[in-house]
């Protein structure tokens, strides 16, 4: 059974600009990702590859987004 992760990157009142996302497993490795653009932003889904912890990393307009 596939579980499916699904995140929500609020961008309303930042702007245009592109978003870069960079998931990756406990391992260290790159775990692919879909995003849909949405009036509030963007919905971004992915499959983890392994148990754990994954990590996510948000970029927009090419500055690092915290949370």
């Amino acid at each position: 059974m596939l579980l499916f992760v699904n995140a929500a990157v609020t961008t309303v009142g930042a702007g245009v600009a592109d978003l870069k996302l960079q998931i990756t497993n406990n391992r260290g490795m790159s775990v692919a990702s879909k995003s849909n653009q949405t009036p509030q932003g963007y919905h971004v889904t992915y499959v983890p590859t392994d148990p754990g912890t994954h990590s996510i990393q948000v970029m927009y307009g090419g500055l690092n987004v915290p949370g």
